[in-house]
């Protein structure tokens, strides 16, 4: 596309439109510039033709452009995080980004320090050291407004209807009236619980119920999804339809699944990282390190 040069002598004099340093610029795209109006005001300057710069630029005349670097912003960033004390510690010097669209397996054996991982995400751990934001807000109380999580043991309230359920988690999250009415009916129809909407949660099968819990984790439209051993007490059959909902997150959610399940990994996720006893030995591509695969194997099996 054409863009005007006052605004690529802009683009070159900052730099912009080059990845940061350890970004991947085959996955990561570069900033975008368009023009979205070719025929602007400034499309052609009059002094152009006569090979003279043009001896204004009014904002209010600057052609209509758009600058994303959306694509090179992490969503979140970990850096060096520890929590627990002593010699021992739960989790220890922990770096993790996180991109738009990005589907993380955190996989691991039990007691490797996934759960307290996300826990400390969502801002329901405080760790001891270290540094998580979420859009570069190191603050808490964000955090927690941009987090969806699915914690392993799904809270269920027997007595009250899938529609009330999703109704006391919107109010937690200060959605009101149509609000948050319309957010409960985009809810419902993404998790497929439509038909269930006035059944009690008490009577609903464990996939659905599952499928409650992660309507909860979606109903406030976070940008980061934690989702804890979700498939963990299911049937084939439900694990399947979880992992197919999970796949059919848009890309403006983040995922980071939590399981010591490699078939979870390898079914929704392109990108796994291995923790083992409080610390991340790995992270890269599910298709092309299958190393990852072997040394889970052989961790879950005892020989390490």
């Amino acid at each position: 596309d054409l863009v005007h040069p006052e605004v690529a002598r802009i683009v070159d004099q900052y730099e912009i439109g080059k990845c940061p340093a350890g970004v991947n610029a085959q996955s990561h795209s570069n900033v975008i510039v368009k023009r979205q109006d070719p025929a602007g005001p400034l499309s052609q300057p009059a002094d152009a033709a006569r090979n003279r710069p043009s001896r204004r630029f009014r904002a209010s005349q600057a052609p209509a452009c758009t600058v994303t670097c959306a694509a090179m912003k992490a969503v979140l960033r970990i850096r060096d995080l520890r929590i627990g004390k002593g010699t021992q510690p739960r989790l220890e010097g922990v770096d993790l980004e996180l991109y738009q669209g990005d589907r993380l397996g955190l996989l691991g054996p039990n007691g490797a320090g996934k759960s307290s991982l996300l826990l400390a995400i969502a801002g329901l751990l405080h760790p001891h050291a270290g540094e998580i934001t979420i859009d570069g807000d190191p603050q808490v109380a964000a955090r927690r407004r941009q987090v969806g999580f699915l914690p392993q043991r799904v809270p269920i309230y027997p007595e009250l209807t899938v529609r009330e359920h999703l109704g006391w988690c919107g109010a937690l999250q200060r959605l009101r009236g149509r609000a948050l009415d319309a957010c409960i009916d985009r809810t419902l129809d993404q998790v497929r619980l439509n038909d269930q909407a006035s059944s009690l949660a008490g009577c609903l099968s464990a996939g659905m119920q599952q499928r409650l819990g992660l309507a909860q984790a979606l109903l406030h439209g976070p940008r980061l999804l934690l989702l804890d051993e979700p498939t963990a007490s299911l049937d084939p059959a439900q694990m399947t339809d979880i992992r197919k909902l999970i796949g059919t997150l848009p890309d403006t959610v983040c995922v980071i699944l939590a399981t010591h399940l490699f078939d979870d990994v390898h079914a929704v996720c392109k990108r796994v990282a291995v923790l083992d006893g409080g610390s991340k030995i790995d992270d890269g591509p599910v298709e092309q390190d299958m190393e990852l695969m072997r040394y889970f194997d052989a961790s879950a099996a005892g020989g390490r």
